[in-house]
């Protein structure tokens, strides 16, 4: 299928569920479409493609949905890509305001290879760019490892 098609299609359902006040105000979307026949799940984490340009279409399109991007996040640099990305300039010259396209980002399988980069994410994620030291992140870790070993 045509990308414009499957984008058409995402609006259409989203759009309707508004519209039949189904209470939809957060979608969690896949940056990659789902293969349900002919293909292993685990080649289907491969192929087709991630597009991440449908998910933030539909989160530019759609005002006032809350939306949670997932889908090939494997590592802080990914996310911290996809984190510079989550805000659009809208508006005319004169008028012009920063909108977030994206309220979260969702990673699993990252998160179950690498859990202790879980401390870092608050960085990343965090707009000023302020906040902890690699001393503080030191002791994040520690006091998380303390809660599930005996010493």
């Amino acid at each position: 299928n045509h990308p414009m098609y499957a984008y058409n299609k995402l609006h259409q359902y989203i759009t309707r569920a508004e519209q039949l006040d189904a209470g939809l105000s957060h979608v969690i979307l896949h940056a990659r479409p789902v293969v349900l026949s002919g293909m292993s799940p685990t080649k289907n984490r491969q192929i087709p493609a991630l597009n991440y340009k449908l998910v933030h279409q539909i989160a530019r399109d759609i005002p006032g949905l809350d939306v949670t991007l997932n889908g090939g996040i494997q590592s802080l640099d990914d996310l911290r890509q996809l984190a510079d990305d989550r805000f659009v300039i809208c508006g005319s010259d004169d008028d012009e305001q920063r909108q977030r396209r994206m309220v979260s980002f969702m990673a699993g399988r990252w998160m179950l290879r690498r859990p202790l980069d879980v401390v870092h994410v608050r960085n990343v994620l965090d707009s000023t760019g302020a906040g902890t030291g690699e001393l503080d992140i030191m002791a994040r870790i520690t006091s998380a490892i303390s809660q599930y070993v005996d010493y």
